[in-house]
């Protein structure tokens, strides 16, 4: 499972430490390794190593829409680092299951410029 996406975060206080708020809209691309079809057998040749044959599988696999919310704990260890810590719960639209939604713990290390 793979998200990406635009997060927007506010940061409560000012200081180098101040706990912040952030929300989300994401594409959510997951991949279930479940056989969706036979396996395909393909060649190609490669002009170093000769004719190359391999096997793979289709699997179940799809891109959806997915937002959620969080909030934690920012530290600016210097003008240059930072580091987050913090808790976000995420929300996956899968159209004919529904909308399963998780918690994700994180610890980010973060460079300013």
């Amino acid at each position: 499972m793979n998200t990406f996406g635009a997060v927007v975060t506010y940061n409560i206080l000012k200081g180098p430490l101040t706990p912040y708020a952030e929300g989300f809209v994401a594409g959510t691309y997951i991949n279930t390794d479940i056989a969706a079809g036979p396996p395909v057998v393909g060649c190609y040749f490669d002009p170093w190593f000769g004719q190359i044959c391999g096997v793979s599988q289709p699997t179940k696999s799809d891109t959806f829409f997915s937002t959620g919310i969080g909030g934690g704990l920012r530290w600016d260890i210097n003008k240059y680092v930072l580091l987050r810590g913090g808790v976000r719960y995420q929300w996956i639209d899968l159209s004919n299951t529904g909308v399963p939604g998780f918690t994700i713990f994180k610890i980010d290390i973060g460079f300013k410029f």
